[in-house]
């Protein structure tokens, strides 16, 4: 039986722009299997390449270490635990793969809900380790009793995802965005756990259900920001990954200007940084500068001044600084200043843009 822990079944959701969606919560049982597995090894306890895959500081991790730590010995995560050894993309791929399996009794079967494109390419490259390693799999949730423990943990998955939704509801996420961009009719299912740390991806289904891997919400809520700069950052994992799906295609349309600006890659990326590597293509840089700053643009238009300048500072300090983004503060006040000028329609701002990103990349 497919076993999702659900708060909303479906929420569906209309929008002025003539666009409607869905949109669910969960955590998968397969994805935490795969969770807890990793929770266990090494790269779970110290991170890949400096970069925290799991979050050990809540309840929930203790709990998980109480009743699984007696089987770190497991062969499952000696494997797993080779295989994440300097590959931050390998632990991020498999938990998006880990959405195509469900159990049946003690078996995990694949769903093949994955036909092709983006998501069948990186698990050629990757590889599946539900695949490679399912027996192994099988043999851990068998006999560490992971479905029991599973099942008992149900309302803590359910007060997870009503934080999520009262700290950042999709709505008027996707409201905005179908006014910027050109409508999308799309269902979305979003996936977290108290265990993913700050690691954010988005993936597609064959039925075009698009998917969103977020961290939780338990960092934030524990902080001392106001509630509203705490759902103005929160919904920053969120947005920028939806975006995703509008600012890729409104970019793809200018990927021969765009792959001869950012292929200059030294003047927009410092590949020192560890996450630097997760975007090797002209086309995945610009679109990471593209969807953040379009975020901050929604932050602008939908919360006060003085929250919007704090997550404004906040954002452009880390994507420089972290992620070595090395002109992303130039590249947002160019778009902040053409945005002011027509604000309705951000795929028509790409022309401007890309006008003075091709001065910029000219200039050392």
């Amino acid at each position: 039986m497919l076993r999702y822990s659900f708060l909303l079944i479906s929420l569906a959701i209309k929008f002025d722009a003539g666009a409607q969606t869905t949109v669910r919560y969960t955590t998968p049982e397969v994805v935490e299997l795969y969770n807890i597995a990793c929770a266990l090894t090494s790269a779970g306890k110290k991170g890949i390449n400096g970069i925290a895959i799991i979050d050990t500081t809540q309840p929930y991790y203790q709990k998980v270490w109480a009743q699984f730590s007696p089987h770190q010995n497991h062969a499952l995560i000696a494997a797993l635990g080779k295989k994440f050894e300097g590959n931050i993309g390998y632990f991020i791929s498999n938990q998006n793969f880990a959405n195509a399996y469900h159990f049946s009794g003690d078996s995990i079967l694949f769903d093949n809900i994955f036909s092709g494109g983006r998501t069948l390419a990186q698990r050629v490259r990757y590889g599946d380790a539900l695949k490679s390693f399912g027996t192994e799999f099988e043999s851990f949730a068998r006999t560490s009793s992971f479905r029991r423990f599973y099942e008992t943990q149900q309302k803590t998955y359910d007060s997870m995802h009503t934080a999520m939704q009262d700290l950042a509801p999709l709505a008027p996420m996707l409201d905005w965005l179908n006014q910027k961009f050109p409508p999308l009719n799309k269902n979305f299912v979003v996936i977290t756990s108290a265990l993913i740390d700050g690691n954010h991806s988005t993936f597609e289904d064959k039925t075009g259900t698009n998917y969103i891997v977020v961290s939780n919400v338990y960092d934030l809520l524990q902080s001392k920001m106001s509630f509203q700069e705490q759902q103005a950052r929160y919904t920053g994992i969120l947005f920028t990954e939806i975006n995703h799906h509008y600012c890729n295609p409104a970019a793809e349309k200018w990927a021969k200007e765009i792959n001869n600006i950012f292929g200059n890659r030294a003047i927009w990326v410092d590949d020192a940084r560890p996450s630097a590597a997760m975007y090797k293509s002209a086309q995945k840089v610009f679109n990471e500068y593209f969807t953040h700053s379009t975020y901050l643009l929604y932050i602008k238009d939908k919360f006060p001044d003085a929250i919007y300048q704090k997550v404004k500072a906040s954002r452009i300090k880390a994507k420089e600084e972290t992620n070595g983004w090395r002109r992303f503060g130039a590249f947002y006040a160019q778009m902040e200043q053409v945005y002011a000028v027509s604000n309705q329609n951000i795929p028509a701002l790409l022309p401007k843009l890309l006008d003075w990103c091709r001065s910029a990349s000219a200039q050392p």
